[in-house]
């Protein structure tokens, strides 16, 4: 109060905070007294209030004192959601003749399913970064990303699945891959899955072109002998 400097921190106060949005008031706690001129609450969030910007409220009371203003704090704070990632997989198709056998020359498809709940809150400008990463033999290894929205993903707010496609491996890759998909929000949020992907020899064709029928021993040394190896995947 004005007396604070002789009086000390005046203490037995009914101070009230609230959680607004708008006009709407939608939790008020009577704050905790610590006995040192400090007040405070807690309070948590329930289903119901939507994500975006909130404004607290606050105003004392006292016996034989004046009521204090209401004072507001514009805005105080921010709802939003920590985004989630899961179902990761992978799948691979083979740009030859050859049969789709993940094999490390084959194209590659790395999927997951995507959801950011709180960017159905337009005041947000909620932005979601995805990135995919592999543990190749080199170690790990950043291969792709994108935003959502961005130019594969127009809007994370319900469940999306977001997919990366690119050769990727070489053959000193083939064996266990672990790969892993991260989203991070625009306040730091973050969250990860991982799954492994078995990396196999690439499908190989061999065709016999010509061989000489006989080698004469008693004459020539040499025989000509043609194979054709092709890489189908």
């Amino acid at each position: 109060d004005d007396c604070a400097v002789e009086n000390g921190p005046l203490q037995g106060v009914a101070v009230t905070f609230a959680a607004r949005r708008g006009t709407t008031l939608h939790q008020a706690c009577a704050a905790t007294d610590q006995q040192n001129g400090t007040y405070n609450c807690s309070t948590t969030s329930q289903g119901t209030w939507n994500f975006g910007r909130y404004n607290t409220t606050m105003n004392a009371t006292k016996n034989y004192y004046n009521a204090s203003l209401t004072v507001t704090q514009t805005p105080s704070f921010l709802l939003v959601s920590n985004p989630q990632i899961s179902n990761p997989g992978s799948s691979s198709s083979s740009l030859g003749g050859g049969a789709s056998n993940n094999g490390w020359g084959e194209r590659w498809t790395f999927t997951a399913d995507v959801l950011d709940s709180d960017q159905s809150a337009a005041e947000l400008n909620e932005v979601l970064n995805i990135t995919l990463w592999i543990n190749r033999s080199t170690g790990w290894q950043l291969v792709n990303q994108t935003l959502c929205p961005g130019p594969l993903l127009s809007d994370c707010s319900s469940s999306v699945q977001a997919s990366f496609t690119q050769q990727v491996f070489a053959c000193e890759d083939i064996g266990s891959r672990t790969f892993r998909f991260n989203v991070t929000d625009a306040y730091q949020y973050e969250n990860q899955t991982s799954a492994t992907a078995a990396i196999a020899k690439d499908s190989v064709f061999i065709q016999y072109i010509y061989g000489d029928s006989n080698v004469d021993r008693e004459g020539s040394t040499a025989a000509r002998l043609v194979i054709r190896v092709q890489d189908t995947d």
